[in-house]
């Protein structure tokens, strides 16, 4: 960032460029740091569970795939809402504790002009702002869990429904429906982790 012409400076107050590096590098860390590893574990077991899946039956497999692509669809757009929210957030969190920086190292010039209602006027918008995007995240991330569930739901149903029709009609035995109960689980969790 230092490397960056004076314009750049100019242009952005210092306790907001402290915010960004301070603030936005938080994620980054916890995503290598935490996230990364139980990303790549959720990945590994999908994958081994769709291999076994497919193994066992190649058209149930498909059928579960297919409500799980669905789920994702009707899904996407809330990815789209907490990503523009979330930068949202932080965009917001930077020019309140750029403000608020500004504010209490001019603060003698603050209360020499009269501005501090100016002042609190402005701290307060990029407070209102922040909290908008809030509950925007807040909203949207609620939606997955219920999304989420009805994956699950849904796969249950066509396992049961579809695997028990192909079971009735010989095309399948009752230890690969079994099999195919218990590994849902082992599909449908790694996806939960990776959206």
């Amino acid at each position: 960032m230092i490397g960056r012409d004076i314009s750049f400076f100019d242009a952005r107050d210092s306790g907001e460029l402290a915010s960004r590096i301070t603030n936005d590098t938080k994620p980054i860390s916890a995503l290598v740091t935490k996230s990364l590893s139980g990303l790549i574990n959720g990945v590994m077991l999908l994958v081994g569970s769709v291999v076994v899946l497919s193994l066992l039956d190649l058209k149930l497999t498909g059928a579960i795939f297919s409500a799980i692509f669905l789920a994702f669809l009707v899904m996407a757009p809330s990815f789209g809402v907490i990503s523009r929210a979330t930068k949202g957030i932080n965009d917001s969190n930077a020019r309140f504790l750029g403000s608020l920086s500004r504010v209490f190292r001019e603060i003698r010039l603050v209360k020499a002009y009269g501005a501090a209602r100016e002042e609190r006027r402005r701290i307060d918008d990029d407070l209102s702002d922040m909290a908008l995007h809030t509950r925007r995240a807040s909203y949207a991330e609620s939606l997955l869990n219920p999304i989420n569930g009805f994956a699950l739901s849904a796969c249950m149903l066509i396992i049961i429904g579809y695997g028990g029709y192909r079971v009735q009609t010989g095309e399948m035995s009752v230890g690969t429906l079994t099999a195919f109960i218990l590994y849902i689980f082992n599909i449908v969790a790694p996806l939960i982790q990776i959206s």
